[in-house]
């Protein structure tokens, strides 16, 4: 896909924290909703999975389940087109929409009544020793929401183990004849490599103007709440997205 001179990268920031599964992708006026704290929180906690699709279908938020701690506490927010490595390169994708009047898109870990009563007043954490919210300024409108895993992200490593062919394909990348990247070399032999300390990018949260509405994402059964990624099998190996080249805004 090519990209646009308005595209915009924004990284989480360094200090934001999540010891948790549960992330809530929404915006600080709730879609114009006029919902309050308290019943977000209830809605986000009911068993009756209809009022979790409800809230994705009205654009009010997208509440996300992963596997493990912290997954999104190094993405990255691309308010634009993707590169095209970038495009070929994601592993695992989860869409839904996300009416933003207010021009504030908001990511925040947890989804009790007390975050919520924090996050959407506040431009930043009140508590610099504990930030479990970032906002980012857009344009006011409805936007479709994207989190894009890579083959070095939690959720690709989870992916990847589960497939059951991904031998097959771990010895079609290695017998290729091409050079691998140290990490891949690392992931397809079962070893760890500590794809952060190197640099690379996990996850990345995207969020492009939406002319009409979309269907909710599947949702995680015991958690009843999104977290099913949709997933691709790539034609060729990843190199792995380069954090510090995606945040070299120059190049865009």
């Amino acid at each position: 896909m090519s990209t646009t001179n308005t595209r915009q990268v924004i990284p989480v920031a360094d200090a934001f924290f999540n010891d948790g599964h549960y992330y809530v992708l929404t915006s600080s006026s709730l879609a114009g909703s006029g919902m309050s704290a308290e019943v977000l929180a209830e809605r986000l906690q009911s068993e009756q999975p209809e009022e979790i699709l409800d809230l994705a279908r009205l654009g009010i938020c997208l509440p996300v389940y992963f596997d493990g701690d912290c997954a999104l506490d190094h993405a990255v927010v691309v308010i634009g087109d993707l590169t095209e490595q970038e495009e070929s390169e994601w592993f695992a994708r989860i869409q839904g929409q996300l009416n933003i009047p207010c021009g504030e898109f908001l990511l925040m870990g947890g989804g009790l009544e007390e975050d919520f009563e924090t996050a959407l007043p506040n431009a930043a954490a009140p508590d610099p020793h504990f930030v479990f919210f970032q906002k980012f300024k857009v344009p006011a409108g409805r936007y479709l929401v994207e989190i894009y895993a890579f083959l070095n992200s939690m959720s690709g490593a989870i992916i990847w183990e589960k497939w059951p062919d991904h031998e097959v394909l771990a010895a079609q990348w290695l017998a290729s004849g091409e050079r691998l990247p140290e990490w891949l070399f690392y992931f397809l032999r079962g070893e760890y490599y500590d794809a952060e300390k190197a640099g690379l990018q996990d996850y990345i949260i995207r969020l492009l103007p939406l002319d009409g509405p979309i269907d909710p994402p599947e949702l995680v059964p015991d958690a009843n709440w999104f977290g099913v990624f949709d997933v691709r099998r790539p034609v060729a190996f990843p190199r792995g997205i380069s954090r510090a080249g995606l945040l070299d805004t120059e190049r865009y």
